[in-house]
């Protein structure tokens, strides 16, 4: 039988339509089934026995994967690299996941992929995007790479799709962008999203909202802010 190295089943299929997302998705599937992975019935990588690689420590900061080489990054191992950037900046990120693998190795650790997922899109859209920011995370633990998962997902019917994450782990979530957190609506299901991930933290980057970090500490969940790394070096000048 012919073995089928790794260059071939992740051939950087350059995105620029929906069906390039597919193939992509496809493309990770078969590279974590040559690689030994199983898969929940849903479709979504397991991450059983793959707890090790989720971080427990906090890091010194939060750096967006394009200020990666900013000069005021002192010790990379210590420090997270995230994709709280646009969409289109992502998919080069997508196609490029195996060139990127020595350059993440690098840092002390991968907060998950972060591709656009929100409340009204179609669900069964809501879930595959879900699924590839999922089997990014995947490939990432497959190449030794220590991870963060990122707490984002559409409405509350796709809370589900986070349960197999690995249990009192630290996750991530951002809110750049966003402006309805601390609507009743938006506040109420964060916290009831945050309180089903049973996280031993909860990072914050971007923005501090006052609202939501005292739902947190009424319900007894452990978080901490880091500031959007651009803003926070601007305001620094």
């Amino acid at each position: 039988m012919k073995t089928i190295k790794d260059d071939e089943l992740l051939s950087g299929t350059k995105i620029r339509s929906l069906f390039d997302l597919i193939i992509t998705a496809d493309e990770y599937s078969n590279y974590l089934l040559n690689h030994g992975w199983s898969f929940l019935s849903n479709g979504f990588p397991d991450f059983t026995n793959k707890q090790t690689f989720f971080l427990k420590t906090m890091p010194n900061d939060i750096i967006p994967y394009p200020q990666r080489n900013n000069w005021m990054i002192p010790s990379k191992n210590k420090v997270v690299i995230c994709f709280f950037c646009r969409d289109y900046l992502l998919y080069r990120r997508l196609s490029s996941v195996l060139h990127d693998i020595p350059e993440l190795k690098k840092y002390g650790g991968v907060v998950e992929m972060d591709i656009t997922v929100t409340e009204g899109m179609d669900k069964d859209w809501q879930d595959f995007l879900m699924l590839l920011n999922q089997l990014y995370l995947a490939i990432l633990i497959e190449n030794g790479i220590f991870v963060m998962p990122n707490t984002r997902c559409g409405d509350s019917a796709t809370i589900g799709n986070l349960a197999h994450i690995p249990k009192n782990v630290i996750w991530c979530s951002s809110f750049l962008g966003c402006k309805n957190i601390s609507s009743n609506e938006g506040l109420s299901g964060y916290i009831d999203k945050v309180l089903s991930l049973n996280p031993q933290m909860i990072i914050i980057y971007g923005k501090h909202d006052k609202r939501l970090e005292k739902q947190l500490d009424i319900v007894g969940v452990n978080y901490k802010v880091y500031k959007d790394f651009r803003r926070k070096n601007w305001q620094r000048r």
